[in-house]
């Protein structure tokens, strides 16, 4: 027999209860959106992000609501910086399950984009992933 959906929540049908996401650019605009909704599905969100100072009062604020947010300092061209909040967020959480390379692109020259668009999604997401469980939830965005 189906299951009658309609009488679950839609927080049920998509929890992410114990799940771990690193949001990238988390302290502000879009990322802070995405953190938003995936700690409220249940996720432990890090909001990654180079002005730490924003991160941090963010991830205060979700915390106030009962949220699980923690803030880190992340400059997402810097492939050491990235490979630290991997490691950070899994010894925090135990594991790392989404990864969503949302930086901000306010830089002018055509190459410093492609580095932001391309170059440094890329690694993000090559990082991420390695450290996600095989079999696991796996995602990058």
């Amino acid at each position: 027999m189906i299951e009658n959906i309609s009488m679950k929540s839609i927080h049920s049908l998509f929890s992410l209860s114990g799940k771990t996401a690193v949001i990238t650019n988390g302290g502000k605009g879009i990322g802070l959106a995405t953190a938003k909704r995936l700690s409220e599905l249940g996720a432990h969100v890090f909001l990654a992000d180079k002005d730490l100072e924003t991160a941090e009062k963010r991830s205060r604020e979700l915390n106030q609501r009962g949220l699980k947010a923690t803030a880190i300092k992340l400059d997402i061209s810097n492939e050491d910086h990235t490979i630290r909040v991997t490691e950070i967020a899994t010894k925090e959480t135990s594991s790392l399950d989404i990864w969503c390379n949302l930086s901000e692109n306010t830089l002018n020259t055509p190459l410093e984009k492609l580095n932001i668009n391309l170059m440094d999604t890329y690694i993000g997401s090559r990082i991420a992933i390695a450290k996600m469980p095989v079999g696991n939830f796996r995602c990058s965005c």
